[in-house]
């Protein structure tokens, strides 16, 4: 979906914050349209997404991209992939040491 809304945007330039528009999209992918028309235009998800919009303040994210590794490590950005992979490798190394303790205790 991402791709399809992406291509649609900056290629095809279609208006993607139509609702008609984003259910077309999202049919073209393979959704159901009638389902992504009623999701838009109900509040099934409203709590959710509040829950979303208020961890992300409490994390101190201001913009996107923003990575949020094992809830706990948060990168703030766009960054390269050898950025990604070492915070990746830090995040794996302080699971395994939190969970040897854990471990250790029981």
């Amino acid at each position: 979906m991402k791709e399809r809304l992406l291509r649609a945007y900056f290629t095809e330039g279609r208006a993607i914050a139509d609702r008609d528009e984003l259910a077309a999209l999202a049919g073209e992918v393979g959704l159901d349209a009638a389902e992504v028309q009623r999701v838009l235009a109900g509040d099934r998800y409203v709590e959710a997404l509040r829950a979303d919009e208020a961890r992300a303040r409490s994390l101190g994210i201001r913009g996107i991209p923003f990575f949020l590794l094992d809830g706990r490590f948060g990168i703030s950005g766009a960054q390269s992939p050898e950025v990604l992979r070492q915070a990746l490798e830090r995040g794996a190394a302080a699971r395994a040491a939190a969970e040897g303790e854990a471990a250790a205790r029981d």
